[in-house]
């Protein structure tokens, strides 16, 4: 008689998901908490109360994987699921659902479900490292993210914000109107078969985003030796939203919706950032990428290139958002 085999579970990193399942109640928000079976029913203590959590299987990309195991272990499909931190063994996701949300255990790993706020959230799920990403998760805003290709009407923004001491390092310098509309024009990005984009956030202009094809640039193609590469860059210019958490899912988004749409068939994405940028590169880290070497494909300065496999992470339907 034929019998199912066991899914082997993945060896690489991350191998596993927590998902922050949150809902609006009145001015804040009720987080999920599933109930483990391991502790029999009305169990407390050590790992009886977690967020919606699960392994990864062998091969299995990693989007897929969160999708996958917030619909089996508690019945949400659909929901828009957000990176928070992917440079974790255990991945960190956060979705943000409707108050009607319908919840169903899966029976087998956990039995049951309540809607707690954040303080009995992180009362209910000890030890503290089950506990702490509700902490990680409660400071990320709710917000629409869009992008539109960047016009030389945009000139002014650019040299404003050129002038801002915490974004200038982005922009090398500081942009007289001249510079600020050469850095506008989309023709140089068109060239390496890339795009600028100005990003908003709730209807508000917030930073840049642009991506380049490896191969159209002999620096970066010597450099990276990789053909279905491309190269991205944001800024959130917002400072009002730094350090909110944001960040991976401004990435992951402006991939989905610009460059992998323009590009299906890439497999790579490198990002260069300065040595020294710290926050740089941790914002990297955390969106998935591996740090590398440093190189010099800019003249005269020296940057660190981090790179993400794509495949890794998601399933060959790139074109999806």
């Amino acid at each position: 008689m034929a019998t199912d085999t066991p899914a082997r579970l993945a060896a690489s990193h991350p191998r596993g998901c927590t998902i922050v399942v949150r809902r609006r109640h009145a001015d804040s928000y009720q987080y999920l908490l599933l109930h483990r079976t391991i502790g029999g029913p009305g169990s407390t203590g050590l790992w009886a109360w977690c967020a919606p959590s699960g392994v990864r299987r062998e091969t299995e990309p990693v989007f897929a994987a969160v999708s996958r195991i917030l619909s089996e272990s508690c019945g949400i499909t659909g929901a828009n699921i957000l990176p928070v931190d992917l440079g974790r063994q255990q991945s960190l996701w956060l979705a943000t659902v409707d108050a009607d949300t319908v919840v169903t255990p899966d029976g087998v790993d956990f039995d049951e479900y309540d809607w707690v706020d954040q303080a009995e959230a992180e009362q209910r799920c000890l030890p503290a490292v089950n506990a702490e990403c509700f902490g990680f998760t409660a400071r990320i805003p709710n917000v629409d993210i869009d992008f539109r290709a960047t016009t030389t009407d945009d000139a002014d923004t650019f040299a404003q914000w050129s002038h801002n001491e915490h974004i200038a390092p982005w922009f090398g310098k500081e942009l007289s109107a001249d510079d600020a509309a050469h850095a506008t024009n989309q023709d140089t990005f068109a060239a390496l078969g890339g795009a600028q984009y100005i990003i908003t956030i709730d209807g508000r202009d917030s930073g840049v985003a642009q991506f380049s094809q490896v191969i159209e640039s002999a620096p970066l193609f010597g450099a990276l030796g990789r053909p279905d590469g491309l190269t991205c860059h944001l800024l959130n210019a917002d400072v009002a939203l730094r350090g909110n958490g944001l960040g991976p899912h401004l990435l992951w988004t402006f991939l989905h919706r610009t460059a992998l749409r323009q590009h299906p068939r890439t497999n790579w994405i490198f990002a260069p950032v300065r040595p020294n940028d710290t926050a740089g590169l941790r914002h990297l880290q955390k969106s998935g990428f591996d740090r590398g070497a440093i190189t010099d494909i800019v003249v005269q300065r020296d940057e660190t290139v981090c790179s993400v496999y794509l495949p890794h992470w998601i399933t060959a339907s790139k074109e999806s958002t």
